[in-house]
């Protein structure tokens, strides 16, 4: 949960506009322009991401400012100005450009008011960033025209949980529907005082085990009492409503929806067959919880939106430690692990959008001499000159919208080989379930090769070539959308999904020999 005003734009953000209450969209079909249109927060058209800049300020006085390179989550290409002149922004650069001289510039600042909301001006121009037209599309303007924006952290208030889950109390059990037979109380001439007394009066000397109604009665509640996830009656369906990233839950087993009972001291049923978001006793959001030490799994609380009070796990002599929603703060008993009741995962119908891929060349100097061809002559000479270069390729992939989970399902991915090759320079690309915060990475895969390479060059009379080794780092990245069925622990299949947060990523490296005429040194 955020904890105060947001004073610094955060690593995944969304900006919401105050005078229309659109979240800004990257609209692909307009060729890549930013406009205040989007309704929906869970969209990887809405989420960016910034990276802080430390950008020294001109004039020689060695202060620095915090700037920021702008990009989209959804084509992962920079903010700049679509073009010179004009004051329309669009996300279309590969690469940052950090010289605020340039009109490409991507650098862009942050004014915060103290209360959350931020203004942002572009840094080449110096001018505030504000919406035009009936499309309300980003542009630079004037300071009267800038656009004020709340600003949304997507670490914080945007926890997107898989498709299915199993959720893990802190007593280890997973939770489920259950239907629990409550007994009866004690006969009734166990809890009287003098109940002897009753054969005086011609009445039975117990109440109750022949002469009162059946006093038992059942209840319907999510108990913690499965011991593995890969008990079906552990799994659930996760929905999201994509307008504010609040959930519904509905049991695999049941098929009915978690509920709040509003007249029974809050515990939470699943016993809805409401498919809409209207009843708010059957919404909750997904508040994310500090780790604290190593953990296998994340940890979330889940508030329901009914009555604003999170669910813990709650003993009950009655009924056993179930789920209630009565707590106004997180605490140990509200933390709830959560993990993927997932046994086989297969990924398939990629399309990779190529039109969106994004590479970037950086050059470095490894070894300023790492041979000297002299010649002393007067004539030109031919030198062969043997070497070894290394090159290296490493590839992985991500999906960027849903916060991951530990697990360990077996991935079946399949891409288009040809484009494979292409794009991952020679690195295989292996996936495992492993997960992190943010991302979903399959291992990074990473192959070397070493060659030795025969050269000839030709030394001009009384000159020498030195022979530079320079690296030179390649990095590729591609968003692809594609649709992915889970296999349950039953062998049953899931639903199938079509989602379009996923990105490639290839890192090759490569030696390369640079041969520089210079002087001859006696």
């Amino acid at each position: 949960m955020s904890t105060g005003p947001i004073l610094a734009l955060p690593e995944f953000f969304a900006l919401k506009s105050k005078s229309n209450g659109k979240y800004l969209r990257y609209e692909p079909n307009a060729n890549g322009t930013l406009e205040f249109s989007g309704d929906k927060i869970v969209s990887p058209f809405v989420k960016f991401r910034a990276e802080a800049v430390a950008h020294r300020q001109a004039g020689g006085g060695g202060g620095s400012t915090t700037m920021y390179n702008l990009s989209c989550c959804y084509n992962n290409k920079y903010w700049r100005k679509a073009s010179q002149p004009g004051s329309l922004i669009s996300g279309g650069a590969d690469a940052p450009e950090e010289d605020t001289s340039k009109w490409a510039c991507t650098l862009f600042k942050a004014e915060f008011d103290g209360k959350g909301v931020v203004r942002l001006l572009h840094a080449e121009s110096n001018s505030y960033l504000g919406q035009s037209g009936p499309d309300r599309v980003l542009v630079v303007g004037r300071r009267e025209q800038a656009e004020v924006c709340e600003v949304v952290d997507y670490s914080e208030s945007v926890v997107l949980l898989p498709k299915l889950v199993a959720f893990k109390g802190d007593n280890g059990k997973y939770v489920k529907h259950a239907s629990i037979h409550v007994p009866p109380p004690a006969p009734l001439s166990l809890m009287m005082p003098g109940s002897w007394l009753l054969p005086i009066l011609g009445a039975p000397a117990i109440i109750g085990s022949e002469f009162m109604p059946d006093m038992s009665y059942w209840v319907n509640a999510l108990q913690f009492s499965v011991d593995t996830i890969e008990d079906l009656s552990a799994a659930h369906h996760v929905f999201v409503n994509p307008s504010d990233a609040t959930i519904r839950i509905q049991s695999v087993a049941t098929g009915n929806f978690w509920r709040r009972d509003a007249d029974h001291e809050d515990w939470i049923r699943c016993d809805s067959t409401d498919a809409t978001f209207d009843n708010k006793d059957t919404v909750f959001q997904v508040v994310r919880v500090a780790e604290s030490g190593k953990s296998e799994s994340v940890r979330v609380a889940l508030r329901n939106c009914g009555n604003g009070l999170f669910c813990k796990r709650f003993w009950d002599p009655k009924i056993g430690s179930c789920l209630r929603a009565n707590a106004q703060h997180v605490d140990g008993y509200s933390h709830l692990a959560v993990e993927e009741p997932v046994k086989q995962r297969r990924i398939f119908d990629v399309d990779v959008r190529s039109d969106d891929a994004r590479t970037v060349t950086v050059a470095t100097m490894k070894d300023p001499e790492r041979g000297i061809l002299p010649n002393a002559t007067s004539t030109a000479r031919k030198v062969k000159h043997k070497f070894v270069v290394t090159e290296t390729a490493s590839a992985t992939w991500s999906r960027t919208m849903t916060w991951k989970i530990g697990g360990k399902l077996s991935i079946d991915f399949k891409i288009p080989g040809l484009f494979l090759d292409k794009f991952l320079g020679g690195a295989k690309l292996e996936l495992s379930g492993e997960y992190s915060e943010g991302t979903m990475k399959g291992e990074t895969s990473t192959t070397t090769k070493t060659k030795e390479i025969e050269e000839d060059y030709t030394v001009p009379p009384m000159k020498q070539v030195r022979l530079t080794l320079e690296e030179r780092t390649t990095t590729r990245e591609v968003p692809f959308s594609y649709s992915y069925t889970d296999k349950l622990y039953n062998d049953e299949e899931a639903i199938t999904y079509r989602l379009e947060d996923g990105l490639l990523k290839s890192t090759t490296t490569s030696e390369v020999i640079i041969p520089i005429e210079e002087p001859l040194k006696l």
